[in-house]
């Protein structure tokens, strides 16, 4: 199965980006394909197999607030 996962962080310790981190590890273990759209993820599922990491830069932006609800169009 071909997943793909949009959210800022994907990390432990993130609310719903931990949710996501135990999704891609689990979607990940099970062989699946996976893209990841965010402006962070942890290091340590980088490397899975299958995994696709495609950054959104945001650190130009002033504010916490803003980078969790920056999406670029």
């Amino acid at each position: 199965m071909k997943i793909c996962i949009v959210n800022h962080k994907i990390k432990k310790g993130d609310g719903q980006g931990r949710v996501n981190y135990e999704i891609v590890k689990a979607s990940a273990n099970q062989g699946h394909q996976i893209t990841l759209i965010a402006s962070e993820v942890a290091s340590e599922i980088r490397d899975y197999p299958g995994l696709e990491f495609i950054y959104i830069p945001v650190k130009f932006l002033p504010t916490e607030l803003l980078r969790n609800f920056f999406l670029p169009k």
